[in-house]
């Protein structure tokens, strides 16, 4: 019975490839983005996501560039309630080849499969919260995001002018909405150089004080805004968390704002490292190393703080005996 019924299906579809009428089926690629972009809706999810992808590339360097409307301006506080035209993100790490374009550019075709996108995973689409059309420039090539009329995303990539060709990798997001920069939030720096909690993990409290906050105009208009205190203070963060960066730098209008580096000092072995225990129960993850290090985070014009790190590596092991009993 069951094959009769597989039989008549496979005669169904080919009788539908022979003489069908063909209907594409259409993805509004706006709505996939808009459904990635609420699950990727922290506070600093854009800088979070471009940081990481710059770790990954092995940048040691790391600037968020901010421009506003007044380029006339000198001060940090002549910036505050001034409106966000454009941000760049830029980072002096590996400058893309020939499958990094390629995988960039199938998120432009509606792929969301982490492994092939590679560095940019799903988290890029985190940079249409701000920009419609985000550009990449990295060497002498660069690539543009460009929507067409059916709510479809395409890709151009053409070489740059000599000129603006560099060892370094750009991200330069065009804003798509008004954003508004605060700059005259009080922040306390022993709270910018608390630094022991990950970035990735928010308690409801702390949410409710790092969250942005948003400006009610006149005409009942909610206007985002990007808080440069809370900025620097999640900036300072995030670099205990990274492999390859130690310098992290806000501008605005070209002008360095803050500038926060972290610098290594090795730690010799302890008696404790050398009786680590290399593997785990049932053998499945080998420890293969265990290196302390010295961290010191400095501010420029602040304070600094000295930290330890343990960095751990590990080779995850799969036993086929001990897999199928588990199973």
């Amino acid at each position: 019975m069951s094959k009769n019924l597989l039989d008549q299906s496979d005669t169904l579809r080919l009788k539908a490839l022979q003489s069908g009428i063909e209907n594409r089926v259409e993805v509004n690629q706006r709505m996939l983005i808009d459904k990635m972009l609420a699950r990727y809706s922290s506070d600093f999810v854009v800088c979070r996501e471009l940081i990481q992808n710059s770790d990954d590339a092995k940048a040691t360097s790391f600037h968020f560039e901010i421009t506003c409307n007044n380029n006339r301006l000198s001060s940090e506080k002549d910036f505050h309630n001034k409106t966000i035209t454009e941000i760049r993100a830029i980072n002096n790490g590996l400058i893309f080849n020939e499958i990094d374009w390629k995988r960039v550019a199938s998120i432009a075709e509606g792929n969301i499969n982490v492994e092939s996108v590679g560095q940019f995973g799903v988290g890029f689409f985190s940079v249409f919260s701000f920009s419609e059309e985000p550009i990449i420039t990295s060497g002498n090539q660069y690539m543009a995001f460009v929507w067409r009329d059916d709510n479809s995303l395409t890709t151009y990539r053409h070489e740059l002018p000599l000129e603006q060709q560099s060892q370094l990798t750009s991200i330069i997001l065009k804003m798509r909405t008004k954003y508004i920069l605060h700059t005259e939030t009080n922040l306390d720096f022993d709270s910018i150089i608390d630094i022991n909690e990950s970035p990735n993990i928010k308690s409801s409290n702390k949410k409710r004080q790092k969250k942005n906050i948003t400006t009610t105009t006149t005409t009942n208009e909610i206007i985002p805004t990007i808080n440069l205190a809370q900025l620097k203070a999640y900036f300072t963060k995030v670099l205990s968390f990274t492999k390859y960066i130690n310098e992290l730098i806000i501008k605005i209008n070209q002008k360095i704002i803050f500038k926060v580096t972290k610098t290594r000092k090795p730690i010799s072995s302890t008696k404790s490292n050398l009786q680590f225990k290399k593997n785990s129960i049932h053998n499945m993850l080998r420890f293969d190393s265990l290196i302390q290090t010295e961290q010191i985070f400095s501010i420029d014009h602040g304070p600094s703080i000295t930290l330890n790190h343990i960095s751990v590596d590990a080779t995850l092991i799969i036993d086929e005996n001990y897999h199928n009993h588990i199973r």
